[in-house]
Formats: C-alpha cells, sequence, structure tokens
C-alpha cells in the first residue's frame, strides 16, 4: 500500500516553479522553495535529493519526468502538461476521501451553496463513492440533525469574494419585523453561521454604523461602485462576550446562576458560553459565573433551563427573567 511523501510539501513547491518557468537552475529552485516554504534552512542538498525522489517515489506513488539539461545545468519536466497534483492517490488516500465525501454528503442538502454541492457531487461521482448495496441513506451509521435547506445560502459565495475583494455590496433587504425590504449599501466584513442561519456583519453606508443582516432575509446582492469602507473585524474579540449574533459594546457584566446538580452536570460538558466558571458548589446545586452580554440569545438559553435554574445576580437580570416567567404564566390562566 502507498504511503503519503513526507516531504511532499516540498514536491509541490518544486513543481510549481518547474510548471512556472520550465527550465530551472538548481540555485533558484531553492531560493523559490525557501520562499515558498518559509524554511531559509532549506538546503540545496535536500532540494537534490527531492528531485531524485519525485522521479520514481515508490512509497508516494509519484513518478514525475524530472529532467536535467547538462548544457544549461537546469531540471525541467520532460513531458509536457505534467502536474503533480494530479498524481493518482494511494489506496488508503482514496478510502480516506470515500469516508469524508460520505460525512460531508448529507451537508449537500443543508446549507452549502449550489456550486459547492455540485463539485461535491462531482468529485464523489469521479472516485466512484458509493455506499455498500445492503445500505442507503436512510441507513447510515451517522444521524445528522435534520435541517432544511436556507434560502440564503445562494448568497455565500458571492459575500464571500465581495469580502475578500475588498468590494461594497448593494442589498435588498427585508428584516424580520418590517413590512416592506429595503435597499442598503454594506461594506461587508464577515460571514458567521448560527443557529443553521447564516449572518452578514457589515457597515450600513449610510447609518454608519455596525449592523447584522440574516441571508435568507436577503432578496438580492450586488456590487457597489461606493469606495470600501475597512473594517479590520476580527471575529474571535468581536463574538467574544456574546452569545449569537449581537456583540453589544463595552465590558460584559457579570452574570451568576444557580444550577441544580442534575443539569449542571450538563453544562460542566457543554458550557453556556467560553467564560464559565465554577464559583461555589453544594449537594444541591453548582454556583456558575460568566462574562458575557446578557442578550436576547443568553437569556433564552436561561430560561430553557426552566425550574433547573436560578438567576442571582445582575440584578437586572434577574428581573428580566421573572418577568418573562410571568408573562408566559399567564398564557395559562386557572
Amino acid at each position: 500500500m502507498k504511503k503519503p511523501a513526507e516531504n511532499f510539501a516540498l514536491y509541490q513547491a518544486i513543481d510549481a516553479i518547474l510548471r512556472q518557468k520550465g527550465k530551472v537552475r538548481i540555485a533558484e529552485i531553492l531560493a523559490y522553495c525557501r520562499h515558498s516554504l518559509s524554511d531559509k534552512s532549506l538546503t540545496e542538498a535536500a532540494v537534490r535529493k527531492a528531485l531524485s525522489e519525485m522521479r520514481s517515489s515508490e512509497e508516494a506513488g509519484i513518478f514525475a519526468p524530472v529532467a536535467f539539461e547538462l548544457s544549461s545545468e537546469s531540471f525541467y519536466y520532460s513531458e509536457s502538461g505534467f502536474q503533480l497534483d494530479k498524481v493518482p492517490l494511494s489506496e488508503q488516500e482514496q478510502e480516506n476521501l470515500r469516508l469524508g465525501l460520505e460525512l460531508l454528503g448529507p451537508l449537500r442538502y443543508r446549507q452549502l451553496p449550489a456550486e459547492v454541492s455540485a463539485l461535491l457531487t462531482r468529485l464523489k461521482d469521479s472516485t466512484e463513492v458509493h455506499l455498500p448495496s445492503d445500505q442507503s441513506e436512510n441507513a447510515s451509521f451517522i444521524c445528522f440533525e435534520k435541517s432544511k435547506a436556507r434560502p440564503g445560502a445562494r448568497f455565500l459565495l458571492p459575500l464571500i469574494r465581495f469580502i475578500r475583494d475588498k468590494t461594497a455590496v448593494r442589498i435588498y433587504y427585508q428584516p424580520f419585523y418590517e413590512d416592506q425590504p429595503y435597499f442598503a449599501v454594506v461594506h461587508p466584513y464577515l460571514l458567521k453561521e448560527y443557529q443553521d442561519r447564516w449572518y452578514l456583519l457589515g457597515l450600513n453606508h449610510d447609518k454608519k454604523e455596525l449592523r447584522t443582516y440574516a441571508l435568507d432575509r436577503i432578496w438580492e446582492v450586488t456590487a457597489d461602485a461606493t469606495p470600501y469602507v475597512e473594517g479590520n473585524i476580527n471575529a474571535d474579540n468581536y463574538f467574544r462576550n456574546t452569545v449569537g449574533i449581537i456583540a453589544p459594546s463595552g465590558p460584559p457584566p457579570k452574570i451568576k446562576l444557580a444550577v441544580l446538580k442534575p443539569q449542571a452536570q450538563y453544562l460542566l460538558s457543554r458550557p453556556l458560553h467560553h467564560s464559565q466558571n465554577v464559583e461555589e458548589e453544594n449537594e444541591r446545586s453548582i454556583l456558575f459565573s460568566y462574562k458575557v452580554h446578557p442578550t436576547y440569545e443568553f437569556k433564552a438559553m436561561i430560561l430553557a433551563l426552566g425550574s433547573d435554574v436560578k438567576v442571582i445576580e445582575p440584578l437586572k437580570l434577574r428581573e428580566d427573567i421573572i418577568a418573562e416567567l410571568k408573562r408566559g404564566l399567564g398564557n395559562y390562566p386557572v
């Protein structure tokens, strides 16, 4: 069985310069590989060894047509159009690809853009990946959470390109709380997935404010000639002190929740927020603390715990939860 070559990254760098330049001297290959791999310690001997391995690497299944021209002291491909990335996969690599495609398969019907789904299908067909005859999609040993495809997923690839190319966009948008859609010029910075929906974070050009737009509420996206305004948004930092898609400004308050032991064990394995910390513990409950903004999403998580949780502080959040519970109780008159 063929094994992946340890120096495959070096092979790829050599392959790239041979395809770009044609005939290349060893000094130029070495300089290119050092730059491409960010490895100044790479030696000429290592590059020559790699060139030799590329010609007949039985382990990696590579038989590149590397030739040497004595008159110019240059290396080149004797076979026109050869490309290292088109070398057949080993048996183990093919098996890993089959398993990966089966794992990705259900995602084609969820939120992947149509272009990506089609590419997965082509890749699966080209590698002849099929389930065994005694299995079907319903009998799969991997069970995904059922989710309908969101219409906004079709805007993912265009928005990725606009963000990458730093291009302002004009969107036709209809929020949940408004009856009529409207046009807005937005400088796109970031795409975020939350609870089976995709959202765009960007600067609203007219309001000069960061806004979040649900992709499934967007009707149309086009490039706009407005000069792009840089955002320098770091996703990890921007959403560090919040849950969901809204990130209030300023430092978050310290929140304390007393949770009964059975439910607390679940939170220990799956925290409500990365800032979760155990403050105290007794036979009945565990006192958790958080440094997080009490957004709608975080309040919903507290309410989902039902009678197993009690808000200790801050007082404002405690009062908000009590008021919400009373409103809910009002739906069930005695």
